[in-house]
């Protein structure tokens, strides 16, 4: 197994509150096996966005795929998946606002540049205010000249909601995060103690791979997952737990993937999301609680060895994609069997790992190699990726993050199993199901 290796946060706060880790892995993200090396695919146009490949974001919440003959097929994906509409459909304000192509110097179009506001730039998953997974931040994508806003939520695995790349906005948004950050930023859960809301009814058998996912971040973290309901009977009044039991991961199954917020923070709510219907695995379970007790994705690594096909890249933001900058973040040793590693089709083993090749913020004008199809080692496809277990590097990288946390004194034994399976109240209401009970 190759060594192992995720990534932590500088501390933000205090020495006392570390800040989130990275690591991950999307189960529904697909995989293949095949060696075979295909041709470049045709070029596509739409919405004044010439590309190629598939899941190509146009705008906002429309997508694309180049077709073998060279049409565009667009699409909007929602809960009931993807919805065919129209590839000529008249952009919003917005979305004309946020054009403003620059030429390259050269006065070719090779490496088209974008500018919003006083900030040039190319490549994807620019930050303009914030910084990656803090909520309020602002990134932005440059494709052929056209620059599209997104707002981060402090979501990972998820699509983010687009914003007007408007200058003005903008400053007021760095404004107001500069407050933010001043103050409250994603740290370690308080007494290794994250408290849950159940919001969505889960089958049976459902729950029980929760009950495995609880129970193997308790045994081998001490990371106690209990609902919010039982907080305050078991933790008192005004404990630092869950920020006085106020702070919980509302549990639902309302989209059409699986997502989580990373990490503890007071500012706005958290949730995990796993309605997509590939999402009711144990892999899958592991990686989002990952997320929320502060991982990020091992392989935005600075050191990952595997690179991006941004045409091949899935309808998720192109920030969970990115490398972490290292003026940001501490490491560990890089694992690419980390349950926090995506295994998607998008990410390949090089032939050749000598090259620099260019993350999804770069272009060939930044004097690296643009990844596409024949730089990839298919045959490495099943080295790296999602487990169905936390691995000892992604246990050592939960340890380092927690390990200035103190237990709470009311916080159950390592291997004591405080869980119920299914427990709803009268009402049928599963907010009741109870993690902090025994399992039955």
């Amino acid at each position: 197994m190759a060594s192992c290796l995720s990534i932590l946060l500088l501390l933000l706060v205090s020495s006392q509150s570390p800040a989130p880790a990275f690591s991950a892995s999307v189960a529904s993200a697909g995989r293949s096996d095949d060696a075979t090396i295909a041709p470049a695919p045709p070029s596509c146009a739409a919405r004044g966005v010439r590309f190629h490949g598939r899941g190509i974001r146009i705008a906002d919440d429309l997508f694309a795929d180049c077709d073998e003959d060279g049409a565009p097929r667009c699409y909007r994906v929602g809960a009931a998946g993807k919805a065919l509409v129209p590839c000529e459909e008249a952009a919003s304000p917005g979305e004309r606002a946020s054009r403003e192509p620059l030429a390259a110097s050269n006065g070719t179009q090779q490496h088209v540049r974008c500018r919003v506001g006083d900030v040039e730039f190319d490549g994807l998953s620019h930050y303009l205010v914030g910084e990656m997974r803090r909520p309020g931040s602002v990134f932005a994508d440059c494709a052929n000249g056209v620059a599209t806003c997104f707002e981060d939520d402090g979501v990972a695995d998820s699509a983010s909601r687009r914003i007007p790349c408007d200058g003005a906005e903008l400053a007021a948004r760095r404004r107001r995060l500069g407050v933010y950050t001043a103050g409250q930023g994603a740290t370690a859960w308080p007494h290794r103690v994250v408290c849950v809301r159940w919001q969505a009814s889960f089958r049976q058998e459902v729950k029980e791979l929760w009950y495995r996912a609880f129970q193997e971040y308790l045994v081998k973290t001490g990371i106690h997952f209990v609902s919010f309901l039982d907080c305050r009977a078991r933790f008192g009044a005004k404990t630092t737990v869950c920020n006085d039991c106020q702070t919980y991961v509302s549990f639902t199954a309302q989209s059409s993937g699986c997502s989580a917020s990373v990490g503890f923070f007071t500012d706005s709510p958290h949730e995990l999301d796993v309605g997509g219907a590939d999402c009711a695995n144990i892999g899958t379970f592991l990686h989002e609680l990952g997320h929320v007790v502060g991982l990020y994705h091992e392989h935005a690594h600075p050191e990952r060895e595997v690179i991006v096909l941004r045409d091949q890249m899935s309808s998720i933001s192109s920030n969970n994609y990115a490398i972490a900058k290292r003026d940001e973040t501490a490491t560990t040793k890089y694992e690419r069997r980390s349950v926090m590693h995506y295994d998607a089709n998008a990410l390949c083993v090089p032939k050749n790992p000598k090259l620099r090749y260019c993350d999804v913020t770069e272009t060939a004008a930044d004097g690296c190699v643009e990844p596409t199809p024949k730089h990839c080692d298919r045959s490495q496809q099943s080295t790296f990726g999602q487990t169905d277990t936390l691995t000892p590097q992604d246990v050592a990288t939960i340890l380092k993050m927690y390990e200035k946390v103190p237990l709470h004194p009311n916080a159950p034994a390592p291997r004591s199993r405080s869980f119920r399976g299914a427990a709803f109240d009268a009402s049928g209401d599963s907010s009741s199901w109870g993690v902090d009970e025994d399992l039955a």
